[in-house]
C-alpha cells in the first residue's frame, strides 16, 4: 500500500537494488549411490548455461550425502572438479541432517579446498546463533541459513543477521513461507536483504 501511494516498487521501498544481475542456478537433492552418476547428473543440470548448482545432502535416495566425511568431501572434490572453477557450488543440509558444531567445522574446512561458495545449514544442525557464529569464525566458506518462516523468532531473539551468517534466505510467497514484506520478519531481516556489507574474503550478506 505504502508503495502505491508513493508509486514506488517494493524494491525501492528496501532501499534499491545491490545488484543489477543476477545469476541463475540449478537447485537439487543428491540421491544416488554412485558419486559419479550423481556427478553427471549435476552436469547435465548446468548444460543449459546455468551458472552454479546447489545440492540438498540428506534429503532422499541412497545418496548418504552428509552421514560421512570421507564420502561428502570426495562428492565436493569430483563435483568442483566436474563443473569447473567458475561456476557456483552450495551445500544445503537437510532435514536429517543433524550436525554438532565441531562436525559442522571440520566438513567445512574440508570443503575449503574446493571453494563451496556457501554452507546452507538448518534448525536443528547447529541450532543457535553461537553455534552459526563459532562455524563462521573457524571457516572461509560462506554460511547461510534463514529460509522458513519460523525462524523468524530465532532471528529476532539472536539477531541472526548481524555478524553471524553471510547469506540470509528469504524465500517470497511460497505456501507457508514468509516473503520479505511480511509483518511476521523482524526489521533486522528486511535491512539485511537491502542492503551489501563488504567482508573481506567472504560472500556479501
Amino acid at each position: 500500500m505504502k508503495g502505491k501511494a508513493l508509486e514506488m516498487s517494493v524494491l525501492d521501498l528496501l532501499g534499491g537494488a545491490v545488484h543489477k544481475r543476477l545469476p541463475a542456478v540449478a537447485s537439487g537433492h543428491a540421491q544416488h549411490e554412485s558419486i559419479p552418476q550423481m556427478i553427471e547428473e549435476a552436469v547435465g543440470w548446468l548444460s543449459g548455461g546455468l551458472r552454479g548448482i546447489k545440492i540438498g545432502f540428506g534429503k532422499r535416495g541412497n545418496a548418504r550425502l552428509g552421514y560421512e566425511h570421507d564420502r561428502d568431501v570426495e562428492y565436493v572434490r569430483q563435483m568442483r572438479e566436474a563443473i569447473g572453477a567458475d561456476r557456483m557450488l552450495m551445500i544445503d543440509l537437510g532435514w536429517a541432517i543433524k550436525w554438532d558444531v565441531p562436525t559442522a567445522v571440520r566438513r567445512a574446512v574440508a570443503f575449503e579446498d574446493y571453494r563451496i561458495d556457501w554452507l546452507e545449514g538448518a534448525p536443528r544442525t547447529l541450532g543457535t546463533p553461537r553455534g552459526y557464529r563459532n562455524l563462521r569464525a573457524k571457516t572461509t566458506i560462506g554460511i547461510a541459513y534463514g529460509e522458513k518462516e519460523w525462524v523468524a523468532t530465532r532471528l529476532r531473539a539472536g539477531c541472526w543477521a548481524t555478524e553471524t551468517v553471510d547469506v540470509v534466505g528469504v524465500r517470497s510467497g511460497a505456501c507457508g513461507e514468509a516473503s520479505a514484506g511480511s509483518s511476521e520478519w523482524p526489521n533486522e531481516l528486511k535491512h539485511a536483504a537491502a542492503r551489501s556489507t563488504p567482508m573481506p574474503g567472504r560472500l556479501r550478506s
